[in-house]
């Protein structure tokens, strides 16, 4: 057989399995075009996918950043309300306390007063007392001295020699009763 001479039957052949195998092909290409539109969409879902997830996570660091920030700006409020309650407390026991400051003060000034008012009184009685002691002194004083004069004019009187005067003796000044006056 020569080269050139190729038999129909073989040719038959090849050109059925030629047509068969563009069949073949023409068929896996229109099953690998759903394929391909498929891998695509899962391309791009996958994609979209990682994006989210990225996404997620950065959203997750920031949540998670939020949450921190949101749990220490907490502690603070609550440690300031804290000290804010203590120092209401603080402020509510000072001014009961210096209610009742108030109140001692209040009552010592009217007892303050009081004892002035007593002290007056008492000062003026005795500078009373003082002025009648001062006017009995001087009463005493007057009636030695009117006493002593008597008696200076009777001893001088001629017929008064030897006889016993009936001139009273003047009293001292420790006789004198001072509490009547």
């Amino acid at each position: 057989m020569s080269p050139l001479r190729i038999s129909k039957r073989p040719l038959k052949h090849l050109n059925s399995e030629l047509k068969n195998l563009a069949k073949a092909k023409k068929k896996s290409e229109e099953q690998l075009s759903p394929l391909k539109r498929d891998h695509g969409r899962i391309k791009d879902r996958l994609k979209s996918s990682s994006e989210s997830r990225a996404k997620s996570v950065d959203e997750a660091r920031t949540f998670s950043v939020l949450k921190n920030s949101n749990a220490q700006m907490t502690a603070c409020w609550q440690k300031e309300k804290q000290m804010h309650e203590k120092a209401v407390t603080d402020l509510e026991a000072t001014q009961s306390e210096a209610k009742k400051f108030q109140g001692q003060y209040s009552k010592t000034k009217r007892e303050i007063d009081k004892l002035t008012k007593q002290i007056d009184e008492k000062e003026s009685e005795e500078a009373a007392l003082k002025l009648q002691l001062r006017n009995a002194k001087t009463a005493s004083s007057a009636a030695n001295l009117r006493a002593r004069k008597a008696q200076m004019l009777q001893s001088r009187t001629p017929g008064a020699v030897g006889k016993a005067s009936g001139i009273v003796k003047p009293t001292q000044r420790s006789d004198v009763d001072t509490e009547k006056m």
